[in-house]
């Protein structure tokens, strides 16, 4: 399913901006776990100083459950302390051989990972105790926070809508959520109703609808011209209609 998303996203002249990661409404002291931090860094790294993180979380107010959103990116200093193997992270830790030490290990190095506070190791010289200074003081432990620069988010309006069922949901994706998405974009242009990345995704893995069927379709959306009235007539008997 990813290289389909990769191959619609090449099509349209898209590429990775950023990635998402949701927290759950469990009460924490921290912005950001250490095993986050060190999947932005990597991230980054990977992609470009322009690769932003969205941190989607839930908290409590007094009409119940609200949605929280916050953009940030990792400093250049955390991306290039990561590519050198200064973070201890949880693989690095390892598991103890004698079973009786398997369980204790396991949780000490979950805990290292999924906490607000990064331990720091020289990769040159890995014993010792204290390699960085923060705020004057040698230290082997670094507040995530510390390595975290908020992005502003802007309102804008992109080429897609997001009105078709979301893959990888509790929700279905099917024949009847297509019904019933056609109905919906009933009156508007056919390349407007195309315009869902979700939708051109289901279409692309659907059995029904070869490669150059989809790179045609996913061409008009980009260019925002009529793919057709063929594959009108297709998608719409894909629903039943």
């Amino acid at each position: 399913e990813e290289l389909k998303v990769e191959t619609i996203a090449s099509l349209l002249g898209l590429k990775k901006v950023g990635y998402i990661i949701s927290q759950s409404a469990k009460e924490k002291d921290y912005l950001i776990s250490t095993r986050e931090l060190v999947d932005m860094a990597a991230m980054q790294d990977q992609y470009g100083e322009s690769f932003v993180t969205a941190v989607v979380s839930l908290y409590q107010s007094d009409e119940g459950l609200d949605v929280h959103f916050e953009a940030y990116q990792c400093t250049r200093q955390c991306v290039k302390l990561k590519r050198e193997g200064w973070f201890v992270e949880e693989k690095e830790e390892g598991i103890a051989k004698k079973k009786k030490k398997e369980e204790e290990e396991e949780e000490e190095a979950t805990e290292l990972m999924h906490c607000g506070v990064s331990t720091l190791r020289d990769p040159r010289e890995p014993a010792k105790e204290k390699p960085v200074i923060v705020a004057g003081k040698d230290t082997n432990r670094v507040d995530n926070e510390w390595f975290l620069c908020p992005v502003k988010i802007l309102d804008h309006e992109g080429l897609f809508s997001s009105d078709f069922a979301v893959e990888n949901r509790m929700t279905p994706q099917g024949t009847g959520e297509l019904k019933a998405y056609l109905k919906q974009m009933a009156g508007k242009p056919f390349v407007r109703t195309l315009s869902d990345f979700h939708l051109l995704l289901f279409l692309a893995k659907h059995s029904n609808m070869d490669a150059n069927d989809i790179a045609l379709i996913v061409q008009a959306v980009g260019s925002q011209s009529d793919p057709g009235e063929g594959y009108k007539i297709i998608i719409e008997s894909l629903a039943g209609i």
